[in-house]
């Protein structure tokens, strides 16, 4: 089999409008590929984290024996001294510059987000050629009206209230991201997923018509439906391909 297209869901409040439209069922046995806690609202082929740490908070920790059943995961390899499951979970290490797909093997771009990490996976299982659409991919930041509303300074919006923090992920009970717009706000997004449109034959979608990442054509859900090609497959035949494709690299 080969894989035409691929799905990435991110943690963007976007998300939401998908939901209303029936997104599980559309992308059901498609390749997709899930950031973080994703995996709680809809159904992918692989789990992607870049959160790694030696911290008890740290989402792989938090999530280790859900990973651990998970039938596969994509992780990054910091070189700690912590419990890894192999069997279904394979790290990959990190790589500051994108390296193409060809080269994954050598390095994933990169583990600021998972966002980077999944779209380096992403172009890897296509071989370089066909479709990626972002989804939820919004790189929320707050407007300077919002920064007037009482919003802490701290980049992890401790003392402030719930409803006055920016909404930067639709799974607000769980992450940190909740208020984080640090790095939203000190990053140019378009410099940062830049080096992916050296994947000439890769179009990339960002089905986020608001999102600040302007780099990708942006489209809606009702355009991202009708370009989604048909799929002959099921879930479990598309993770036994990724397995498969990983067991590839990493024997050569």
């Amino acid at each position: 089999m080969s894989i035409k297209s691929i799905i990435i869901v991110g943690g963007g409040p976007s998300i939401l409008d998908g939901l209303a439209l029936n997104l599980k069922d559309k992308i059901k046995n498609k390749c997709v590929l899930l950031c973080n806690y994703a995996y709680e609202t809809l159904e992918g082929s692989a789990l992607c984290f870049v959160d790694a740490s030696n911290s008890e908070k740290c989402f792989y920790n938090v999530n280790k024996n859900f990973i651990k059943s998970f039938p596969v995961s994509f992780g990054i390899d910091k070189n700690l001294d912590i419990p890894k499951p192999t069997d279904k979970t394979f790290w990959i290490k990190n790589s500051e510059k994108y390296l193409g797909w060809r080269n994954f093997k050598n390095g994933a771009y990169c583990a600021e987000l998972t966002g980077y990490f999944a779209l380096s996976i992403a172009c890897w299982l296509l071989e370089g050629i066909g479709n990626v659409y972002l989804c939820g991919f919004d790189w929320t930041q707050r407007t300077e009206s919002d920064k007037q509303k009482g919003v802490s300074d701290n980049p992890h919006a401790i003392n402030a209230p719930l409803e006055l923090r920016a909404k930067t992920h639709y799974y607000p009970k769980y992450h940190r991201g909740v208020g984080f717009t640090e790095y939203y706000e000190t990053h140019n997004p378009n410099d940062k997923f830049a080096p992916f449109l050296e994947e000439k034959n890769i179009k990339i979608y960002n089905v986020s018509p608001n999102s600040n990442i302007a780099c990708f054509e942006k489209i809606n859900y009702k355009q991202f439906f009708n370009l989604l090609e048909p799929s002959n497959y099921k879930q479990y035949q598309i993770r036994n391909y990724i397995k498969w494709r990983w067991n590839d690299v990493i024997s050569n």
